[in-house]
């Protein structure tokens, strides 16, 4: 009889993203399972290697990770196929109809990556979503935003983060803007912008039932911050709206299919307290949230996510109570690097859990791109309640800086 075994697809290609393949890889170990790892290249691991890689090349699409997943779990039994990465979510779901596991399929897939139906599904559920159309002709996205006013955005209806995405404030900039998009315009979607607060609720589920949940608050909107200030998150305690908002999220991802894995769920609270559900996605959330959730709270959601779903009678042992956040490090600075602040320094602050500062001396730096900025690194603080956590940041941020 072949052993049983756990398919990982794992599609990160920087030195950040290796310690979530090895909290996976460490938790299907302590299930008493063998580790497949599927990705673009093998990854150096500190807590023991998998039992088998499967090599695809880098950007070989669905059918090179797959064909690469069953080459490498050949010998083995698979009884879970999980995806780390958004990029591989339909991958893991044609795996697991194809190898006959269990787990979310290539139908419920769509509702967490083509967010044309992701909104008209959530809409049928009953929450409030921004409203959209399609960029048929850049005359019809010009009279979208006439009704509806400028801002808008155009994302790829099948997007990560905020790649190939634009916040569009005008005519003119639609005119430079339409260019970039025209030829691949029905990969596209155009929503309303919607002013406001920005949250994620990320929440681990087993048959339904919720092992962990918690609600943040970006401590911008993340268009509205795009490549000016370093992006981070505050939590807050399940009370009020943000209750609604988790409530919402289980709702949504249980309803989309996810019975049993970890979902991360975006919302939007307007200045007049409407809550609108942006999008979701069946993976774990990325950027600062993970190690907010390490260091803060002792949930490691590579590990406990990955064990929870594997081995049915595991739960996580993390303590969610109090208030914490995070943020990355940023400079709009550039050139090359004379002085930085060290993370010795702010890690002796009495509210910070935990620093990591990524550049030194010596190091160039290029232009701020995005929400990540120059990754000059991170912080994770704590505070008695949402607004002291966000003072700590703001003082973080003030005290950090780079001379070029």
């Amino acid at each position: 009889m072949k052993p049983e075994s756990v398919i990982l697809l794992f599609s990160g290609t920087k030195p950040r993203h290796a310690p979530l393949l090895d909290s996976a890889v460490r938790a299907v170990h302590d299930a008493g399972l063998a580790a497949v790892c599927v990705a673009p290249s093998k990854v150096a691991l500190t807590s023991g290697e998998p039992d088998a890689w499967g090599v695809y090349r880098p950007g070989a699409g669905h059918e090179g990770v797959i064909e690469a997943a069953h080459e490498a779990s050949g010998p083995f039994h698979a009884v879970r196929v999980i995806s780390l990465f958004e990029d591989d979510v339909r991958a893991a779901a044609i795996l697991r109809e194809q190898l006959g596991v269990e787990g979310l399929t290539v139908e419920e897939s769509i509702y967490f990556r083509d967010k044309n139906a992701m909104n008209v599904r959530a809409e049928e559920l009953g929450l409030r979503t921004a409203i959209w159309t399609l960029p048929h002709t850049k005359n019809h996205v010009r009279q979208f935003a006439a009704e509806h006013q400028y801002p808008i955005v155009i994302k790829p209806y099948d997007g990560v983060s905020c790649t190939n995405t634009y916040k569009v404030t005008s005519d003119e900039e639609l005119d430079r803007t339409w260019p970039l998009l025209q030829a691949q315009r029905h990969d596209y979607r155009v929503e309303a912008f919607i002013h406001g607060k920005q949250f994620h609720v990320d929440t681990m589920v087993r048959d339904g039932e919720v092992l962990f949940e918690s609600v943040g608050e970006y401590t911008a909107q993340i268009l509205e911050n795009w490549q000016d200030a370093p992006m981070g998150s505050v939590t807050h305690p399940a009370t009020g709206v943000h209750r609604e908002m988790l409530d919402a999220a289980r709702t949504v991802v249980t309803a989309f299919g996810l019975r049993t894995g970890i979902a991360h769920t975006e919302f939007y609270l307007d200045d007049e307290g409407t809550l609108t559900f942006g999008e979701t996605a069946a993976r774990m959330a990325g950027a600062w949230v993970p190690s907010m959730y390490r260091h803060a709270y002792g949930i490691d959601l590579a590990y406990d996510s990955v064990r929870a779903e594997v081995e049915p009678g595991y739960t996580p042992a993390g303590d969610i109570s109090g208030c914490t956040g995070a943020s990355y490090l940023w400079s709009s600075a550039t050139g090359r690097i004379d002085r930085i602040t060290d993370a010795d320094s702010l890690s002796a602050l009495p509210y910070v859990c935990h620093v990591e500062v990524n550049k030194a001396p010596g190091d160039v730096l290029p232009p701020v791109v995005g929400t990540r900025g120059q990754d000059l690194g991170h912080v994770v603080v704590t505070g008695k309640s949402p607004a002291e956590v966000s003072e700590n940041l703001r003082d973080i941020h003030t005290r950090f800086s780079v001379l070029t």
